[in-house]
């Protein structure tokens, strides 16, 4: 047997538990396949965003780069998350 103290040993096992714990989320979370469907109205929306943004820009800023610019950013931005 290990030869310490017994509040010390009952701390390791604590420990060890909480890891497991941990890891059996962990691996909760990598097996669960996220939803086709979500993925799906997500990638939908972001298509409106991308259409509709540089619109939205062209007709709010008056210039054109300038509006070019932050339609881009916004909408790689969203792309992004």
């Amino acid at each position: 047997g290990l030869k310490t103290h017994p509040p010390i040993l009952s701390r390791s096992y604590q420990v060890l538990s909480d890891a497991m714990n941990a890891f059996n989320q962990c691996r909760g979370v990598a097996d669960i396949p996220f939803p086709f469907p979500y993925s799906n109205a997500i990638v939908l929306v972001l298509v409106i965003y991308t259409v509709t943004v540089p619109i939205l820009m062209w007709v709010w800023i008056t210039s054109l780069y300038f509006g070019a610019f932050l339609a881009f950013i916004a909408t790689f931005t969203y792309w992004t998350l």
